[in-house]
């Protein structure tokens, strides 16, 4: 069972925007895909042969997860036996766990005598997790060394059907199937729905005639049937005729109105033809037929937050945990997604607490998750103890090392998050907490290898990309931020924050054959879209100054920036401009955009920066700064500007009152802490401004000029250590100052 093991990690530094980045997974709500699963337990024999009988026992019996803690005993003794590593692979595979069972089969597969047996089951693994790209590369490892082996070839044209790219490949696998084992029915579906993929309609109606396939015949798995009517309707809608596939689905749901194939299906039809709400209705019959069909429990509550219909999408899942079930625990875990979905970290930790308490035998990995989401709550105090009393080391390993984390103990956590990594080096989130960690300590090139190892072993999981690229550009290697903005094209979806590093390093490099891919690949989403075009005027700046900034936004075509979405570009250009307006442009946007947006704070803190940099009366500024905080009290910007104002009229307690709360309202941003650090400097509180220095190093590690300062400091005091070390070579490294561009 999957229960949502996100790793919550720790908020990079928002790019463009004022808000916070969220902490949970990017794609659909909860953040991280991660599910640890290694056991541990006390040894036990001499050489470890008992323990591999043993694990073939159970396994023969269907006992893969009991299998688990001898194979680990087994592999303590004979480390490289391959054998025992497909068994660890079959085991956790069998048990769902695809992710954490590849490295066992790929160590497997080193082995000749192996490789076919191990191969398979990563290739169909990979298949069920949807990762068609490593699934094809174990299918393809296979029949290069057995090239007619019919499970291999009826495997790989299932992965290439999965694509939708690979059809000629699809068919041509089948149908080498065939010719070894012509009664293969399974090669004779795929070669029936590679032909619907080629438009060889004629054939695949021949085919399947030929197969006699029924949905009454005894002899026919009904959900064959099921499986061929969601194919036609798909390529249906492939081949353009949306209508037909509509009727086609129709049929199909009223034929197999539960069947799995049928109804996903169905609902990406739905979706993609911008019919949500009959998606819904799907998946109200649905839940009326099967009302314990969780995965779709949840998919209907995530359509409702969807159209903003929360409250009716909580009562669903909760009506989940009032019935009965022999894993009463996984309603609990969708409750605790939805609260997580929403941000609400405090209710997704209670809701984790009650999967945990519900649980017969709570399995390790829920408990992990447990107090994982009592970290991201900042329960610290809870999470400790829940950490400490898990039953595995690497779980209880790296809860106790981030909460060390959190709590500024960066040594001691990073040497229990190593510790972590010794039981599972593959570990793409214990990898990217141990380059946090590094980060800190002013480790920077080890903490460059980690987030490449994280990357390597799951892009997904984390912001590793980010963050990799963040460094880079903080260092000038604008070609290397570049690179790993894009290190897993290919295996993992985009990440928008690490393009935007890389739009902007690109730009600022001269790299200018790299900018229109870059651009290109936003396109779809118009916020995307906006945020590119102020990354690249970001980098436009950095290289070339802020007048080539600003034409480049104001030649911008087809752009409004009067729409309140549009309102981060607004500012953009008018922080480029500075005192002067260019075409006049830019003062005409902003007071198109007061006059159809009065109600919109951004746009008075807006005019409020505007009249800060053309330097007007200071009456009329304050007016606009305080008009955007009347709109939204805790306007990060807006609180900023007036502090700016005060400590300029040496009104230092209330600059100070105003960047406390600045800081209070965006806790994660840098641009407050700079602030305040410099108000500590000008008025000689230079001890307090060594801490706020500090401070902003923890959250924003690449600022060579809050390094550089803060050794300064250091030294001015008399303090010559490997601290004030490490600040004079972090302030070599990162001569750019800042990384964040938002202060």
């Amino acid at each position: 069972m999957d229960y949502g093991g996100e790793m919550t990690r720790i908020p990079p530094l928002e790019f463009c925007a004022q808000k916070s980045r969220p902490t949970l997974d990017r794609f659909g709500a909860a953040a991280f895909a991660l599910i640890l699963l290694i056991v541990m337990a006390s040894l036990a024999g001499c050489d470890g042969s008992d323990d591999a009988e043993n694990a073939r026992a159970l396994q023969g019996s269907g006992r893969f997860e009991e299998s688990l803690e001898p194979l680990r005993r087994a592999l303590e003794h004979d480390p490289e036996n391959r054998e025992l590593h497909y068994r660890k692979g079959v085991a956790l595979a069998k048990m769902g766990r695809s992710t954490e069972s590849v490295w066992s089969l790929r160590k497997a597969m080193e082995d000749p005598e192996w490789l076919k047996r191990a191969g398979v089951v990563l290739a169909s693994a990979s298949l069920r997790a949807h990762n068609h790209e490593m699934a094809l590369e174990a299918a393809d490892r296979v029949l290069t060394e057995h090239p007619e082996d019919v499970d291999t070839l009826v495997i790989r044209a299932n992965i290439r059907l999965a694509m939708r790219s690979e059809f000629e490949g699809a068919l041509e696998d089948a149908e080498r199937a065939l010719e070894n084992d012509p009664e293969r029915r399974e090669a004779s579906m795929a070669r029936v729905i590679a032909l619907l993929g080629l438009e060889r309609g004629e054939e695949a109606a021949e085919a399947l005639s030929e197969m006699e396939l029924s949905a009454d015949d005894e002899n026919v798995n009904p959900q064959v049937v099921a499986q061929l009517c969601a194919a036609r309707s798909v390529f249906a809608h492939e081949k353009g005729d949306s209508e037909a596939a509509a009727d086609s689905f129709q049929e199909c749901l009223e034929e197999f109105p539960t069947d799995s194939r049928v109804v996903d299906n169905a609902l990406e039809f739905y979706d993609e033809t911008g019919q949500g709400e009959i998606s819904i209705q799907i998946l109200r019959k649905v839940l009326e037929n099967q009302p314990l069909a969780l995965s779709y429990r949840s998919q209907l509550a995530g359509r409702l937050r969807a159209v903003a219909q929360v409250s009716e999408a909580e009562q669903i899942l909760l009506e989940a945990t009032e019935l009965e079930s022999e894993t009463p625990e996984a309603a609990w875990v969708e409750v605790a997604r939805h609260h997580g979905s929403l941000g609400d970290l405090p209710a997704m930790a209670i809701a984790y607490e009650r999967a945990v308490e519900v649980a017969e035998n709570p399995p390790p990995e829920l408990g992990f998750v447990a107090a994982d989401a009592l970290l991201g709550a900042q329960r610290l105090d809870d999470a400790l103890a829940a950490g400490q009393a898990l039953e595995l080391p690497v779980h209880r390993d790296l809860i106790v090392g981030r909460v060390l984390y959190e709590r500024r103990e960066t040594k001691e956590a990073l040497e229990r998050i190593e510790a972590s990594l010794r039981l599972w080096p593959e570990n793409p989130g214990a990898r990217y907490y141990a380059a946090l960690a590094a980060e800190r300590l002013g480790d920077f090139d080890r903490a460059i290898e980690e987030y490449r190892y994280s990357i390597r072993s799951d892009a997904d999981v984390t912001d590793a990309r980010y963050r990799l690229a963040m460094l880079y550009e903080a260092e000038g290697r604008h070609d290397m931020a570049v690179s790993a903005a894009s290190s897993a094209n290919g295996r993992a979806s985009l990440d928008p924050e690490a393009t935007m590093i890389a739009i902007r390093a690109a730009a600022s490099g001269g790299l200018q054959h790299q900018v229109k891919p870059l651009l290109k690949s936003l396109r779809g989403v118009d916020a995307l879209q906006a945020r590119g075009l102020i990354a690249l005027a970001e980098g436009t700046n950095a290289r070339m100054g802020p007048e080539a900034a600003a034409n480049l936004l104001a030649d911008a075509e087809n752009l409004n920036l009067t729409h309140v979405e549009n309102a981060d570009l607004l500012r953009a250009l008018v922080t480029y401009r500075g005192s002067t307006d260019g075409t006049g442009r830019m003062s005409t946007a902003l007071n198109a955009a007061l006059k159809k947006h009065p109600n919109v704070a951004d746009f008075h803190e807006i005019q409020g920066l505007r009249l800060e940099l053309t330097e007007a009366p200071a009456d009329e500024t304050r007016s606009a700064f305080q008009r955007a905080l009347e709109i939204k009290p805790d306007h990060e910007r807006a609180l900023l500007g007036l502090a700016r104002l005060e400590a300029a009229n040496g009104r230092v307690e209330a600059a100070t009152s105003l960047l406390a709360r600045a800081i209070e309202a965006s806790p994660e941003s840098d641009a407050p802490l700079r602030a305040k650090a410099q108000l500590l400097i000008n008025t000689g509180q230079l001890e307090e401004a060594e801490r706020a220095l500090e401070e902003l190093l923890h959250q924003d590690p690449y600022d060579g000029v809050a390094a550089a300062t803060l050794a300064s400091l250091r030294q001015k005091r008399g303090v010559v250590d490997a601290h004030t070390a490490e600040l004079q070579a972090r302030a070599s490294r990162f001569p750019s100052g800042k990384s964040d561009p938002r202060g």
